[in-house]
Order: structure tokens, then sequence, then C-alpha cells
């Protein structure tokens, strides 16, 4: 594919955009010879052949920064900070961006999602806006199989599946030794304390196959995980579901709440209880739904094993000073349960 030719086989130069003389170094018919271009060269490229093809191509010259107004005509064109093509088809407009060489076609940063722009395709440059990305851009999806020990361990298997804008983070892994990336999965690990146990880890999926999604097993050993109330108690919080409140401590705010990213996650889980214990509680299910964000807390038991789905939807990156009190019960909703804890008792004898 064109695309991943461009995108992957040839070096990028690490000049960034705004440093650049906003003109292509040389015709398309040279650069495609070249070893390593910047971005610009990489997208005029581009956007040089698909149009050669008969589809319908842009380049846009794009302004992060929308704190002043973009001005069409200027002597210098340093108000503008991103680069990137955009291919339209059977309805659709796919946003291509040659930043970063662990995208994926249709991947681009966050900071591009409704921006100012500049349409330089043809002579009669065209102001425009770039779309606003969407959380589907942005997926997360990680199962657990639990299981608690006798001992108050926890033996964990995480699968993790990665869609769409985050992915380049975690192809960028394929680059690393087997000491980074040894390194890299313990400190993941220690989330479950300083003493976890990695027994097993792999990428399911070969990281440069840009075609397939990101998929990553591990197996650890947490020991000490839940708490021993006595000798029929067992208490644990869910691994991984971490909420804290303190980001929205004020009351009111005179400024927007900057979230960061559209994007949704989903959190899958099965726990296994040690033998002779029973469930004798669970956080019950909550919903909550607004058109900034989504909230889902599933529990149930199946054949005496918890099963618990959250889904986390971000629906927006600002959320604006008159919204900001919806948003902080969100945010402590959230954070009360996931400082719950589950708790497990022993069966009496004879049960």
């Amino acid at each position: 594919m064109i695309f991943e030719y461009i995108n992957q086989k040839i070096n990028l130069a690490p000049i960034p955009f705004s440093e650049t003389k906003f003109t292509p170094s040389a015709s398309e018919e040279v650069l495609i010879y070249l070893p390593t271009l910047n971005t610009l060269d990489k997208t005029y490229l581009f956007t040089r052949i698909v149009k050669s093809l008969g589809i319908n191509c842009k380049m846009l010259f794009c302004k992060t920064n929308d704190s002043n107004p973009l001005i069409k005509e200027t002597e210098s064109l340093k108000q503008f900070d991103k680069v990137i093509s955009i291919v339209s088809s059977h309805g659709e407009d796919y946003y291509v961006s040659f930043e970063n060489q662990n995208f994926s076609f249709g991947d681009f940063e966050f900071d591009l999602s409704f921006t100012s722009a500049l349409d330089v395709t043809n002579k009669n440059d065209q102001i425009t806006n770039t779309k606003k990305s969407d959380f589907s851009d942005n997926i997360f999806i990680q199962k657990y199989v639990c299981e608690i020990g006798e001992d108050d361990s926890l033996t964990l298997e995480r699968d993790s599946q990665i869609e769409g804008i985050s992915e380049s983070y975690w192809r960028g892994k394929r680059f690393l030794s087997k000491e980074q990336t040894d390194k890299w999965v313990k400190k993941r690990a220690s989330a479950f304390g300083n003493d976890a146990v990695i027994l097993d880890y792999k990428f399911k999926n070969d990281l440069g196959d840009f075609d397939k999604n990101v998929l990553f097993h591990e197996k650890i050993i947490a020991k000490d995980y839940s708490v021993s109330s006595g000798d029929n108690i067992k208490l644990f919080k869910l691994p991984d579901f971490k909420f804290r409140a303190e980001s929205v401590n004020k009351d009111v705010r005179n400024l927007p709440f900057y979230i960061g990213e559209r994007s949704k996650t989903i959190l899958i889980y099965d726990i296994v209880i040690p033998s002779g214990y029973q469930i004798k509680y669970i956080p019950k299910s909550k919903k909550i739904d607004s058109e900034f964000f989504t909230f889902k807390y599933e529990s149930d038991i199946i054949k005496g094993a918890i099963r618990i789905e959250v889904e986390t939807v971000y629906k927006e990156i600002l959320i604006q000073k008159e919204d900001y009190g919806d948003f902080k019960g969100f945010i402590e909703t959230i954070s009360t349960i996931s400082n719950e804890w589950i708790i497990l008792e022993k069966r009496s004898s004879g049960i």
C-alpha cells in the first residue's frame, strides 16, 4: 500500500514541520527515490501519487494552537505546525499523518482534532477545519482472569487489545531490545506491588503488521494482594480499576477542564475465588450516561465466580466550566466504586 511504503520504508527526518521551508524539497519523481524525507515531503509525495490514481486527496497545513485565529495571507507560514493528507473514498474521509512511523493508515495525533487548517492542494488556498476525533478512534480493551489464593496472592492473566490512535505507542515497542522490553513489562507489573513476579508475556500479533490490532498477553503473580481480616474474611479491589477524585476537588472552575483525549476503555474481569470461600459483597451495577461521558459497571456471580465489566467513555477533550459540576459528580462516583472492596468469607464447616 502507498501509505505503508512511504511511512515505514522511507526514513523520517527528525525535522518538525514548523521548521521546514513549507515547500517540498523536490518533485515526486525525485522524492520517491530518496531514503529519508521530512513530514512535508512524505505528505506531498503521498498526495501526488494518490491524486495521480484518480482518488480525491487533499493536503492541509494545520494550526493546532487556536489561541489566535488562522491568518490566510502571510509572508511566514510559522503559524502552522502540522501537515496531513485527507483521502476521500466511498463517502469517507481518511486522515493520513506521517508524523510517526508507528501510525497505521487513518491514525493521527490527538491535537489535530477540529483544528484550523489551510487547504494547500490547489492554488486557491482555502481555510477549513479538521474533523473532530471520536472516542471510537481510540479504544482499549483489557480482559482479566484473576485467581485469589488462600495465601492472599493474586494470579492474573491480562490480555490487552489496543485499537486506533494509541496503537503507535505500543508499536514502538518492537524496536526495544529484550532487556528494554523486560524492564517495561516489569514497570507495568509494579502496579500490583513491587514484589510482583512476571511469569510470561508476549505480543500475540507482529507489531510491524499494521493490518492487525495490537494484542498483548501477560501473566503475573502479586503477593499479599488481598487483605485477610481474621480467619474468615478476605478483601480485595479490582486490579487496574483506579480512579481518584483529587483532580475535581474544586467546587467551581474558572477555566475548562482538560481531559486530554477522547477514548473508550473496556475492562472485563473473571475472578476465581479460593476453595472454601463464598462471595459476601460485590459493588452493585451502576450506569451514568451524558453527552460528555458514559460509565457502566456491571457485576454478576456466575457459577460461584465473579464477572465484572467496566466501560468508560470520554466523548469530549474539554469540559466547559458550566458543565464541570456534572463532570465532578461523574468522577466522584467512579472513584467511590473503584475504591470499594470485594469481600469474601469462609464457608461454615459442613456447607
